[in-house]
């Protein structure tokens, strides 16, 4: 797809735990900037838009700075903050997303069903401005930056919870699971908001994609509870691909991203609230 980028910065905003920078709060949920110089793309808004946009100050970069929304999916975690940025905006805002982002997501634990979806209508958000991009194909976005659109699932996927297809609860194949996926010049950065898709699949995507090796991934990856067979599988994953570095954190599990770390050293990172990641 070509336009390679030069440089870009990404920004982690949201995430489950936060640096050490005063005033900046971690909270289950995950949000980051791509910043191409060019462009200002929020990958994600977190929970709510209380954390998003205190955080968003802090690290210096205001709503109306943002060109377009990319939400990988349409868990709470990641969506929560949308009305509340919009609202900051007082402007139109293109938001890409795939079309089940608005499904009826649920979590059943035990007796309890827990609603985890996105707490908004599409109506409410078309009402304060966002102007909505849904599609299943990828999308080229701007130079060097691809939206992947719906993820073939060749490998181990990592779906959770529910969700109502003709008035009845059924497991979540999550088909709205996403990732964006930066177009470097001696490789791809991909960023996942969760990676219910799975790692392999996530990865052969975005090559297919991006027809370059992956040197870089971000976010999460919902390695969380893996057994240890699973967690085998991706540290021999990251090196048959020459994976450089892995920023992990949100549903990759901080017991597993430590087990990951322990195999492949410095190629595993943490990420956090604050984390400033430069590419070149």
């Amino acid at each position: 797809m070509g336009g390679d980028i030069v440089r870009a910065r990404v920004l982690i905003l949201v995430e489950n735990h936060s640096g050490y920078r005063q005033s900046l709060v971690g909270v289950h949920g995950f949000s980051a900037i791509l910043d191409t110089g060019d462009n200002i793309i929020l990958i994600d808004t977190g929970p709510n838009a209380d954390v998003l946009l205190n955080n968003m100050e802090i690290l210096g970069y205001d709503p109306k700075d943002i060109d377009y929304v990319i939400l990988t999916h349409g868990h709470y975690d990641h969506t929560g903050g949308l009305k509340g940025l919009i609202e900051a905006r007082k402007r139109e805002t293109i938001v890409i997303a795939h079309p089940d982002m608005f499904s009826d997501k649920f979590s059943i634990e035990g007796r309890r069903i827990r609603y985890i979806g996105i707490p908004f209508s599409r109506e409410e958000l078309v009402s304060l401005g966002a102007r909505f991009l849904l599609t299943r194909s990828s999308l080229k976005i701007t130079e060097g930056v691809i939206f992947s659109g719906e993820i073939p699932r060749e490998h181990w996927t990592r779906t959770t919870g529910h969700v109502v297809v003709n008035g009845n609860l059924v497991e979540d194949p999550l088909l709205d699971d996403t990732s964006v996926i930066l177009e470097l010049e001696r490789g791809l950065v991909v960023i996942s908001g969760c990676g219910h898709s799975g790692l392999k699949n996530i990865v052969t995507h975005a090559k297919r994609l991006g027809k370059k090796p992956v040197m870089a991934i971000i976010g999460g990856y919902h390695l969380i509870d893996s057994k240890e067979d699973i967690l085998s599988d991706v540290v021999k994953f990251i090196k048959a691909e020459g994976i450089e570095k892995a920023f992990l954190g949100h549903c990759t599990g901080v017991k597993e991203i430590a087990w990951l770390k322990k195999h492949l050293n410095d190629v595993i990172e943490f990420i956090y609230a604050g984390r400033t990641i430069e590419f070149d």
